[in-house]
C-alpha cells in the first residue's frame, strides 16, 4: 500500500463526504486506502459513507476522543508506507497528493519525515500554512506573538506566501504527509491535547529530533476551516493548548512563558490607542483569550505530570466542554 489517508470527522456529514470525494477525484497513479474516524457521531453514518467509497475503512468513536488521539485511532489501522493526515473540511484538486508524495519518494535518504503543502481559502487566497521557525524558543514565540516587536521584526512577512520549497518548524495539522517510519520512531500525537497544538508539539519537538519538516508549496489544497464549532471558544482552546505545550517543555519555560505572555498583554493594552482599527480588534479578542485560561494556568495545567500521555483526561476548556461533549 503506498498511502494510508486518515480523516477526522466530527459531525459534518456532508463536508467529510465533499472531501472524499474530492480525494477519490484527484488522486490518481497510487494504491491508497481512506480511514475514517468518526468522533461520537449522532448517527450511524457508516453505510453512508461506504456508498462514497466503498472501500472506506470507518471506526467509530463513542466519545469525542479529540483531533490527536482519534488521528492515533486511525494511524493504528494504516498499512501504507505513507500516512497523509488531511482534515475533513479540505478539498483536494488538481494532482496535489501525488506531487506530494512524489516529492518525498524523491528524497531517498528519507531525511524528510514530515510534508506540509499549500493552503488555500474557498477563493484560493493563501491560507498560513506553515510555522517559519524551526527552533521553538520563547524569543521566536514572543516576536510572533507581540504586535510591537512583529513589526519591528518584519515577522510577517515570513508567514507570506512563497513558493520556495523550505525546511520548517512545523506545518498546518490540516494536511501533514508523514513516512510511517516516523511513527514507528516517536509516535503519535501527545493525547494531552484534546484539540490544538498537538500538531506543533509533536513537529518540534519530538519529529524535528530526527526528521526534516517540509513545506512544499508546489502542491495545494483548499482548507475551508472553522466548519465544525464557532470561533470564540476555539481560540480560547488554542491557547490554552498552547500554555501545555510550554508546560511540557518544563517549568522554567512554562514560568517565563506566562511572564511574557502576560508582559505582552501589558504592551498590547498601552498601545491600543495607535494601533488601527482591524489590528486592534485581533489583539483586543486576543487579551480577552487571556484573560480566559488564566485561571485555568495552575490549576488544569499542572494537574499532571509533564510527559507524554500522563493526564486521564486531554486538556480541554469549559466552553469548549460544551459544544463537544453536551450535544
Amino acid at each position: 500500500m503506498d498511502l494510508s489517508i486518515i480523516i477526522v470527522n466530527f459531525r459534518t456529514f456532508t463536508i467529510t463526504v465533499n472531501c472524499i470525494k474530492s480525494i477519490i477525484a484527484n488522486l490518481r497513479y497510487l494504491k491508497y486506502e481512506i480511514i475514517l474516524v468518526d468522533n461520537a457521531p449522532i448517527e450511524d453514518f457508516s453505510t453512508a459513507f461506504k456508498e462514497v467509497s466503498p472501500n472506506l475503512t470507518y471506526i467509530k468513536s463513542l466519545e469525542n476522543i479529540g483531533f490527536g488521539r482519534a488521528n492515533n485511532l486511525g494511524m493504528t489501522y494504516a498499512t501504507g508506507r505513507y500516512i497523509l493526515l488531511i482534515n475533513s473540511d479540505t478539498l483536494v484538486f488538481d494532482d496535489s497528493l501525488l506531487k506530494c508524495y512524489q516529492a518525498m519518494e524523491a528524497d531517498t535518504t528519507k531525511k524528510i519525515g514530515l510534508l506540509g503543502c499549500k493552503l488555500l481559502n474557498e477563493d484560493k487566497s493563501f491560507q498560513p500554512s506553515f510555522y517559519p521557525f524551526r527552533k521553538n524558543t520563547l524569543f521566536n514565540h514572543l516576536i510572533t506573538n507581540n504586535w510591537l516587536l512583529s513589526k519591528i521584526f518584519g515577522v510577517n512577512r515570513l508567514f507570506q506566501e512563497t513558493n520556495v520549497i523550505m525546511e520548517v518548524g512545523d506545518v498546518s495539522g490540516a494536511f501533514m504527509l508523514l513516512r510511517k517510519i516516523v511513527i514507528d520512531k516517536v509516535g503519535g500525537f501527545d493525547p494531552d491535547f484534546f484539540l490544538y497544538c498537538e500538531e506543533s508539539e509533536w513537529c518540534r519537538e519530538r519529529i524535528a529530533k530526527y526528521f526534516k519538516i517540509i513545506y512544499f508549496p508546489m502542491a495545494a489544497i483548499i482548507h475551508l476551516g472553522g466548519k465544525s464549532a464557532p470561533q470564540g471558544p476555539m481560540n480560547v482552546q488554542a491557547k490554552l493548548s498552547q500554555a501545555l505545550l510550554w508546560y511540557k517543555k518544563g517549568w522554567f519555560n512554562y514560568m517565563l512563558y506566562i511572564v511574557v505572555t502576560y508582559l505582552s498583554m501589558l504592551v498590547h493594552i498601552s498601545l491600543l490607542v495607535f494601533i488601527k482599527k482591524s489590528s486592534k480588534n485581533i489583539i483586543l479578542a486576543d487579551i480577552k483569550t487571556s484573560l480566559k485560561i488564566f485561571p485555568y494556568l495552575f490549576t488544569d495545567v499542572i494537574k499532571y505530570k509533564k510527559t507524554w500521555g500522563n493526564r486521564k483526561k486531554p486538556l480541554i476548556y469549559e466552553g469548549a466542554k460544551a459544544i463537544f461533549f453536551d450535544q
